[in-house]
């Protein structure tokens, strides 16, 4: 299933063999024009459920299911539900059909250009049940903000990357062994080595190479966390545009969306004052730092910020790392020493 183009699937079974089809939770569906123009474009089949009739379009692939309540107010997404098979594409604003949706190894994306993941739905679940609190208590008034021709556009770009990250995924030949190994995630504390390493197998073996400190932060200073879902979108348009690759980075927020294309993972680790004494001597590195020098004078910062790896509580933390690493069922390794990790091979 998906997260915002950033498409993350959750499952690790094979992909279904079926060509997708769009269904569409369509009473007060905002962008069922623009759901029309991408399915001509890929010649993909729309189902519309609806509780009245709807006028389509006059084409063979554009089918409208009509649904009566029958007074049970879910009758249209039990209608969805008993449409769907896996890798089809739900567009809803309903978070709870979203996670029936999900369930059935569908992708489910609102109009608004938003792809549901679990985590997001029971994210969306809890903020809809405090922002009705507020209400029922007279706190918030309003509602929704007003649906705007750039969520179209964000809804256009997600629908297309959704059908895109579906047909490559029908299309990959099942990995034989030893090939998991052209997708490699290598993470750890800062110091760790991940750069290096991640640049010498990556020229190695001829695999794109992505940096997430490139994409995890705004341009500004002090630095601040880029929106999560920049960087899962970053991240899936870069698996889909390169079949084999290495990933490297500390955010285990981040890392976490690449498990569902099955890395090897690669898990530095050798010991706090290791990292440290690296810090002191990595060469500039210019897409962090302006100058040489601006990377020296925050170096005593970093080297604090590092040997609080095993007592913070954060994304970047050891826990973090410990968790993602540990609850990870595919191939993986830990290294823990630098000469480990300079002789690593995959």
């Amino acid at each position: 299933m998906g997260h915002s183009s950033a498409l993350v699937r959750m499952t690790s079974e094979a992909p279904s063999v079926h060509p997708p089809r769009v269904i569409v939770d369509a009473d007060a569906c905002p962008v069922k024009d623009e759901i029309y123009r991408v399915a001509a474009r890929y010649d993909i089949p729309v189902i519309l459920v609806a509780a009245s009739w709807l006028r389509i379009p006059d084409r063979g692939d554009v089918r409208l299911i009509i649904v009566k309540d029958e007074g049970r107010l879910d009758a249209a997404d039990d209608r969805i539900v008993d449409e769907l098979v896996a890798d089809d594409i739900v567009i809803t604003e309903d978070v709870h059909l979203a996670a029936r949706c999900l369930e059935r190894r569908a992708w489910a994306i609102s109009p608004r250009g938003r792809v549901f993941t679990e985590e997001m739905i029971g994210e969306a679940v809890a903020t809809r049940d405090l922002m009705a609190g507020l209400r029922d208590a007279g706190l918030v008034t309003g509602g929704p903000k007003p649906f705007q021709r750039s969520d179209r556009s964000e809804f256009l770009q997600r629908l297309d990357e959704t059908v895109h990250a579906i047909r490559r995924l029908a299309h990959e030949p099942p990995a034989r062994e030893g090939e998991l190994a052209k997708r490699l995630v290598i993470f750890g504390n800062s110091g760790a080595g991940k750069s290096t390493l991640a640049a010498r197998l990556a020229r190695a073996h001829g695999l794109a190479h992505l940096d997430l400190d490139t994409l995890a932060w705004e341009p500004d200073q002090p630095p601040t966390r880029r929106d999560l879902d920049h960087g899962i979108r970053a991240i899936e348009a870069f698996v889909a545009e390169h079949p084999g690759w290495v990933i490297e980075g500390c955010y285990a927020d981040l890392l976490v969306v690449t498990l569902t294309h099955r890395p090897k993972l690669v898990f530095l680790n050798p010991g706090i004052e290791a990292c440290a004494a690296n810090c002191r001597t990595r060469p500039w590195e210019p897409h962090k730092y302006a100058t040489p020098e601006e990377q020296d004078a925050s170096l005593e910062m970093l080297v604090e910020w590092v040997r609080a790896y095993a007592t913070r509580e954060d994304v970047f933390s050891l826990a973090s790392h410990r968790r993602l690493y540990d609850g990870y069922d595919g191939e993986k390794a830990e290294v823990t020493s630098n000469e480990a990790a300079a002789g690593l091979t995959v």
